[in-house]
């Protein structure tokens, strides 16, 4: 079917550009006149956890049109929220854990030949922007902190000065 093509082509376009992080949200138009309780049917909301979502149910949701039944599909609406919201600070948590591999790293080689404080001051005061703007302050004045320290060791060590 086109719908389960169309999923597998954008699931592969995200795995080419490496994004881990994603949600398939379907939109359900409910007929409860037409509902037959008494044989138990697939959904397509099944079929699609089934092809795309078996490591990660979380990621595939459902919600009711507000169209056709007002009552459930607020429900369903703040479920989506919610769920949007939890897996919206997992990227961002691992986003943030892998900005802060990468200036651990550079802090790790700040003794090697070449090694530049600009270039570190960069990345780290740029971590301590994205706290600030997560409203995490006490966290972004560690980072300047941290910067301080780093900057006085470095030119109390430094024979020649400092190379910028």
């Amino acid at each position: 079917s086109s719908g389960k093509e169309g999923i597998e082509t954008w699931m592969k376009t995200l795995g080419q550009h490496n994004i881990s992080d994603w949600m398939i949200v379907l939109v359900e138009t409910y007929d409860f006149r037409k509902s037959n309780k008494l044989i138990p049917r697939t959904t397509v909301l099944d079929k699609i956890r089934s092809d795309f979502c078996s490591k990660h149910a979380d990621r595939c949701l459902s919600v009711i049109n507000p169209l056709r039944s007002e009552s459930r599909s607020a429900g369903s609406w703040r479920g989506l929220l919610v769920n949007f919201r939890l897996l919206l600070l997992i990227a961002y948590d691992r986003a943030l854990l892998r900005f802060e591999e990468i200036i651990r790293e550079q802090r790790e080689k700040r003794n090697q030949p070449g090694w530049s404080f600009c270039q570190y001051f960069l990345l780290q005061e740029e971590l301590a922007f994205v706290l600030e703007m997560l409203g995490v302050y006490e966290e972004a004045l560690v980072q300047y902190d941290e910067l301080d320290a780093l900057f006085t060791q470095f030119v109390l060590n430094s024979n020649l000065g400092v190379h910028w």
